[in-house]
Parts: structure tokens; C-alpha cells; sequence
């Protein structure tokens, strides 16, 4: 995700939090932004037990990348290439080869 995404989805769990103080239920929240209860559930919870800072993005999730600069680069060139460059027969890829890519 991006920093603009991570961004939009902060402010829209802020705007949530407005409407808690609001009295606002969290079908009333769920059905405004479009999530699922349970996502307004677990935003209500978090903004009840530590307030709007527990709201605020974490920043990127999952590990931090491995691979160096020049390397990353010369992945998106290999992957830009398509699958078919590295011998499958379709447009798809999946992680596993993209993995296969990266090992190559």
C-alpha cells in the first residue's frame, strides 16, 4: 500500500472516531464508510481503549525488503518483462513465481 492509501485509510478511521464521539453505532459506521461491523467494531475497540492515537497509521506492515536498490530495480525489469519471458504460458504471475524469479 502506499503512503497516499495508508493516509486515506488513517483520515477515514479518524472520521470514524468523530462519529463515535457522536454517538454514532457501529452499523451506522460500518454502512457510511463501507466496511464490514466488525471492522467498526475493532475501530470502536481500539479508539475506546487508547483513543485516536490507536487509529493513527503504523506505517508499511510486513518485513522490510532484502533486496538492495539495484536489485529491486532488476526485478520490476524482470517481472515488467511478463511471464512469458521466463517460460510460463500465460500473463499470470503468483507469488510462487515471482519467488522462482527472484531465486533465479
Amino acid at each position: 500500500m502506499s503512503p497516499g492509501q495508508r493516509a486515506a485509510r488513517e483520515r477515514i478511521r479518524l472520521q470514524a472516531a468523530g462519529m463515535f464521539e457522536q454517538g454514532a453505532t457501529n452499523a451506522q459506521v460500518a454502512e457510511f464508510f463501507g466496511v464490514t461491523p466488525m471492522t467498526a467494531w475493532r475501530w470502536r475497540q481500539a479508539w475506546q481503549t487508547s483513543g485516536r492515537q490507536a487509529l493513527l497509521s503504523q506505517g508499511p506492515g510486513g518485513f522490510p525488503c532484502r533486496l538492495a536498490k539495484a536489485e529491486r530495480r532488476l526485478l520490476e525489469e524482470l517481472l515488467e518483462a511478463g511471464p512469458p519471458a521466463h517460460g510460463y504460458g500465460d500473463q499470470d504471475w503468483t507469488l510462487a513465481r515471482i519467488a522462482e524469479v527472484i531465486d533465479e
